[in-house]
């Protein structure tokens, strides 16, 4: 019984210690479980925090390259530049959403990811913006939109956002690091008691345990090499991103790789393109390095990063491209047990394309230079005299040529109400109150008076135009000195009245005694000489008429034509005109038509003037018509006008002649035909009469014959 009793004992305390290590096994199975799920969840922690930061940079860089891309297409008006601004509208949101579903259980990074968003989107709504001006308002709308600055504030707004995120994600690192050491240390301590239990346990719970710390310092060393690539690629994005010029940009980058990837040494070149060389620039590091290499060992064909052994190290070549161009290098000899080849390609290459944006800025900053100082050459070299007047009225810049013109030094002139040179463009002597002809004028070439320091009045030619500058409206102003101008025209117009009075008293007896010979007054004259003698009084008829047309274009040129402006009932007067030249159109075989379409039209103006007017178009469709054809006349109602539409049935216009038909002596023939007669002063008269009754004349012209409009106001 008793030896029954001890083995049942015994096999009680076996299979006790049995449970016991049953029990323990079980806790050190569960526990080892545990840490496989914790250590797999660190993993991922891990990666997350990787990805988080990848993709805030890539943010970042995005609408880094957004702003310069925008920047070089509003210089260049290339739209290859637009690239990166249409790669940042398809990449930012998504690059935002995977943030947002990564910290979706951090509400404080979650947070600061939608400031992120709002700040991001503002930019590229300002981007977006700027681009719009460009399309519609032009080039310098959108550059002032630029200037405001706006644009680099919210840049930086978003620069400092997106280093306050890393930060917190790199805080949120460390936490989470520091509780699984925790985590890690109440482990180790529940594998000591398990081993002081049961060796058989404690060895494979300690198996087990190594393993898992085996693989928590792979963890780790990655985490390391992460967070040294992070702080690597800001501190080479800080270092091209930052300076204000590309040799300093390739400097402080040299100088951050060296020390980020422990180089030994290092230098880089830069090829500047003058008029007739290139021009090698060479950097060296440490600086003041008197052992750097010779520039062709230093500089790299290509666009691939090339890293080679050498010695006991490596060899790292980075070639620098601005867009299609070559323009650097980056030589570093570094350790080949300093940096694992995955960051040493990553750095690498993130410098190439830092360097690469930090010349296309560069680039795009010398195009703007070079912009800008050719524009002041063109306005200090302009031979007319240009003023800048701003909102208040007052002259905030004047070229050489307007100083000269107004007799004043620019210190004299400047910041000087703009009446006190041009007193008829603005009414009162504050503020930019255009009178009434200046806002008529905007865009042509209009007269008006200049006031010259010594010599007082004297007359000027102006152009002005309206432009925005930094948001509030200004006028731009061309002058030119019209005083020579005028007096020629003077001569010229008294020149052409004396010599057409002079004309007119001979040339009516010579009419006169011409009718009386061929209406037999001095006897009945052979038939030779009476063809001879309808010659001589059809041309001096010519003759005639050309007087009267010389003498009708210097009245209107001198602003001397009387015209009496009245309600005229159009329908008559059209009827009128159009019996008075059926003789002149039975003549060469034409018909005369006329269409009443809109009848008891009135319309304000000169009856005889239109008469005139009229008279001229129906005698040059009679002219080119083909005899037996038909000239119509149609009178109707076109835009709240009255329209008169000449048809004939001629050849139609030569394209080529359409640029002069207006002009004075200008006369088209179409090929074949012989040459019609006529002074070429008809329609240039009768532009000028319609344009002073306040009307508007066109013509449509094809191989069917040619159309002149005419548009005259209705009368009230």
């Amino acid at each position: 019984m008793k030896k029954s009793s001890r083995e049942h004992r015994l096999i009680l305390q076996a299979a006790t210690g049995i449970l016991i290590i049953a029990a323990l096994a079980v806790a050190a199975v569960a526990l080892i479980l545990r840490q496989s799920n914790d250590a797999g969840l660190s993993r991922d922690a891990l990666h997350r925090s990787f990805a988080a930061r990848a993709d805030i940079l890539d943010v970042h860089v995005l609408m880094q390259q957004a702003e310069a891309g925008q920047r070089g297409y509003l210089i260049s008006d290339d739209p290859v530049f637009l690239r990166p601004y249409v790669r940042a509208l398809a990449e930012r949101q998504p690059g935002i959403d995977r943030l947002r579903k990564t910290f979706s259980d951090t509400p404080s990074l979650l947070a600061m990811v939608d400031r992120v968003d709002a700040l991001s989107t503002e930019k590229m709504r300002h981007l977006t913006s700027v681009l719009e001006n460009l399309e519609t308002k032009g080039s310098e709308a959108a550059m002032q939109l630029v200037r405001t600055g706006e644009g680099r504030e919210i840049m930086d707004r978003l620069g400092v956002q997106i280093d306050n995120l890393l930060a917190a994600v790199e805080a949120e690192s460390v936490r989470q690091f520091a509780r699984e050491e925790r985590h890690a240390s109440r482990f180790r301590q529940l594998v000591l008691a398990l081993i002081a239990a049961i060796v058989a346990t404690v060895v494979g719970v300690g198996s087990s345990v190594l393993l898992r710390l085996r693989q928590r310092l792979r963890i780790e060393a990655d985490l390391r090499v992460e967070r040294h690539r992070a702080y690597g690629l800001q501190r080479i994005a800080e270092a091209a991103g930052l300076a204000s010029e590309f040799p300093v940009a390739l400097a402080d980058t040299l100088s951050a790789l060296a020390q980020l990837l422990d180089a030994r040494s290092g230098a880089a070149i830069w090829r500047v393109a003058s008029l007739n060389a290139v021009e090698d620039r060479l950097l060296a590091w440490p600086p003041g390095d008197s052992a750097a290499p010779d520039p062709d060992d230093i500089w790299y064909q290509g666009r691939a990063i090339d890293v080679r052994p050498a010695g006991t190290g490596l060899q790292v070549h980075i070639p620098v491209w601005d867009f299609r161009t070559q323009i650097g290098a980056v030589l570093l000899q570094t350790d080949a047990r300093a940096t694992d080849a995955d960051t040493l390609a990553i750095l690498a290459e993130s410098a190439a394309l830092q360097l690469s944006h930090a010349a296309e800025r560069q680039r795009i900053l010398d195009s703007r230079s070079d912009a800008l100082t050719r524009s002041k050459a063109i306005f200090d070299g302009a031979i007319d005299g240009i003023l800048s007047v701003n909102e208040r009225g007052d002259i905030d810049r004047i070229n050489p040529a307007a100083c000269i013109l107004f007799g004043c030094s620019v210190h004299a002139i400047h910041g000087k109400h703009v009446s006190s040179v041009l007193p008829e463009i603005v009414e009162g002597e504050e503020g930019l109150n255009l009178s009434v002809e200046a806002r008529e004028g905007i865009g042509r070439v209009i007269e008006s008076i200049g006031v010259h320091a010594v010599s007082g009045q004297f007359p000027v030619d102006i152009a002005l135009s309206e432009i925005q500058l930094f948001g509030r409206r200004a006028v731009v102003v061309s002058v030119r000195d019209a005083t020579e101008r005028k007096r020629t025209e003077t001569m010229k117009s008294e020149f052409l009245s004396t010599v057409s009075h002079e004309l007119r008293t001979p040339l009516t007896a010579i009419s006169g005694s011409l009718r009386l010979l061929a209406g037999s007054a001095a006897g009945v004259l052979p038939a030779k000489a009476l063809r001879l003698v309808e010659i001589a009084y059809n041309n001096t008829e010519r003759l005639g008429r050309l007087v009267n047309d010389i003498l009708d274009i210097g009245k209107i040129e001198s602003g001397t034509i009387p015209l009496r402006m009245e309600a005229v009932l159009l329908d008559d007067l059209v009827t009128a005109t159009t019996d008075l030249n059926q003789a002149y159109a039975l003549r060469h075989g034409i018909s005369l038509k006329l269409d009443v379409l809109d009848p008891g039209m009135q319309v304000l103006a000169d009856a005889d003037r239109l008469v005139q007017v009229l008279t001229n178009l129906l005698s040059n469709a009679i002219k080119f018509s083909g005899a037996g054809s038909a000239v119509r006349t149609v009178v109707s109602r076109h835009a709240g006008m009255a329209r008169l539409t000449v048809v004939d049935a001629g050849p139609g216009i030569p394209v080529e002649f359409h640029p002069r038909l207006f002009d004075r002596f200008a006369q088209a023939n179409a090929p074949g035909q012989r040459f019609k007669g006529g002074t070429g002063l008809g329609l240039s008269i009768v532009k000028q009469l319609v344009e002073l009754q306040h009307g508007r004349i066109m013509f449509e012209t094809s191989a069917q014959g040619t159309s002149f409009m005419v548009d005259i106001p209705l009368a009230q």
